[in-house]
């Protein structure tokens, strides 16, 4: 256990589980376990954090994208994969504060010859390799930089509700822009495709609203 005190920050890996509570000081500064007085200080928290599973930002997405962009078979049945392998697949890519991404070539070619030995023979080459890392580096600043403006100066007016909507098709843009960096172009396609309907399906709502 630990008690975050007011500035503390905390960083919980994926997949780590947690659970969360505030505490109470019981006279004389003890910790209690039940409700609070009126004077007592009012205790928040924040939870911050980009889904690097949704975002494409896991070391099973750069190796997916190392291999499609290295012109190789690239399917994977994750069940197949000991709890070891599936959480190490999963694992965030060291980006941002975790780090600038060191060792990633290293890594991402380790887990392909760990999990799938039979490609040991026909890896991507090491140049290939760093550029698809660096591509992932691009995306993520793509990523962080529509959150930042998404977050910046939110209140109740519709103006931020209208940024949040721009925002997400932002983001909708940059994974197909991923996408047609690394994968196939069949893969823009079919995203993009799922894009249209997303806006099609809102614009539908939005109209129902209005005549109402």
């Amino acid at each position: 256990d630990c008690v975050l005190e007011e500035g503390d920050v905390l960083y919980v890996p994926l997949g780590w589980a947690h659970e969360t509570a505030t505490p109470f000081l019981e006279e004389g500064g003890g910790r209690g376990s039940s409700g609070r007085d009126e004077d007592q200080p009012v205790s928040i928290h924040l939870t911050l954090g980009i889904d690097t599973v949704v975002w494409g930002l896991t070391l099973a997405h750069l190796r997916f994208g190392l291999l499609s962009y290295a012109g190789l078979p690239y399917s994977l049945d994750m069940s197949k994969l000991d709890d070891e392998g599936y959480f190490r697949s999963m694992s965030a890519l060291n980006y941002g504060f975790l780090g600038e991404g060191e060792g990633l070539t290293e890594a991402v070619l380790a887990f392909i010859k760990d999990t799938e030995p039979e490609k040991t023979k026909k890896l991507p080459s090491i140049k290939d390799t760093e550029k698809v890392v660096g591509i992932f580096a691009a995306h993520k600043e793509r990523l962080v930089s529509i959150q930042r403006r998404m977050y910046a100066g939110v209140d109740q007016s519709d103006e931020s509700m209208v940024k949040a909507v721009e925002s997400a098709r932002e983001l909708d843009l940059a994974m197909a822009k991923l996408g047609a960096a690394v994968f196939s172009d069949t893969f823009r396609k079919q995203y993009m495709k799922k894009v249209e309907d997303s806006d099609a399906k809102l614009k539908a709502v939005s109209e129902s609203k209005s005549k109402g």
